[in-house]
């Protein structure tokens, strides 16, 4: 594989509800298409509207989920993953992330992940229905919206 992927990276990989099901080699290829990034208090690390480009996994910190509705999700366990209909639609961020407190996320570049969701594979279906789960238990009003997992994804 490529570059050396740092250890908070795997970590937070692990902890998150959405792949931590996943085997070693599947973890190790989510985390080949992070990056680790440092948050500030009050730091917006995505903007409604702008082109969305990554997904992120909270390692340190609380995150804050705007939406356009008026309803918010307050993201604050390690592992907690944003992503999917909870930050994007078609290419583009449809709610505000800003960062809370200061902290860490691990940075997940938006298209490889969703590559790999669409390769038909055991990791790809594992992602899937445990978003689908995540969702479910945390932010249930999310599944009434207009948002569709994949099938609204367009490159």
């Amino acid at each position: 594989m490529g570059k050396k992927v740092d250890a908070e990276i795997r970590e937070a990989i692990k902890k998150s509800a959405v792949f931590g099901l996943l085997g070693n080699d599947d973890l190790e290829r989510i985390a080949q298409i992070s990056v680790r990034r440092d948050l500030q208090e009050g730091d917006i690390i995505a903007n409604r509207g702008e082109k969305a480009a990554y997904f992120f996994i909270l390692i340190s910190g609380v995150l804050l989920v705007s939406m356009e509705n008026g309803k918010s999700v307050v993201m604050r366990d390690a592992g907690d993953f944003v992503g999917f209909e909870l930050l994007s639609s078609k290419g583009r961020y449809i709610n505000t992330l800003t960062s809370l407190l200061k902290g860490e996320v691990t940075a997940v570049r938006r298209d490889a992940l969703l590559d790999i969701i669409e390769e038909d594979s055991d990791a790809g279906h594992s992602i899937m229905q445990s978003w689908n789960s995540f969702v479910t238990e945390r932010v249930p009003f999310v599944k009434d919206s207009d948002a569709d997992v994949v099938a609204d994804y367009q490159y």
